[in-house]
């Protein structure tokens, strides 16, 4: 895939994200936006780690910019993107079947990466 195209995928990605913001799941301070993670997902697996990144960082931006995201939606998305990037990059071919399980699981990490932790007594 060329840079060009990688790119555009990107901005339509980007654009997805951004247009389906409104739909999100709260759970406590921090907004939960399933479609997010799918685009994530989508990105990391078809334009590599730094690519969904990229992307992730942008369209948290642009949520927040328009004041349909959260402070909490850098870490959770950035996270998710890159470990499902990586996830894409290192698994063999023969493997990939079985990596969707894998980036599910990385997706819910990925949301969880943001909560804090509780205080140790």
């Amino acid at each position: 895939m060329s840079k060009v195209q990688k790119l555009t995928l990107a901005a339509v990605l980007v654009a997805l994200g951004v247009a389906l913001s409104p739909f999100y799941i709260p759970v406590g301070v921090a907004r939960v936006f399933p479609i997010q993670h799918m685009v994530n997902v989508i990105a990391g697996s078809l334009l590599g780690p730094v690519y969904a990144v990229t992307m992730a960082f942008v369209t948290s931006l642009i949520r927040n910019i328009l004041g349909t995201g959260s402070l909490l939606a850098f870490p959770g998305s950035m996270v998710g993107a890159l470990l499902a990037g990586l996830a894409a990059k290192y698994i063999k071919e023969s493997w990939r079947p079985y990596a969707w399980r894998s980036y599910l699981e990385r997706g819910f990490w990925g949301r969880l990466s943001p909560i804090p932790s509780p205080p140790s007594s």
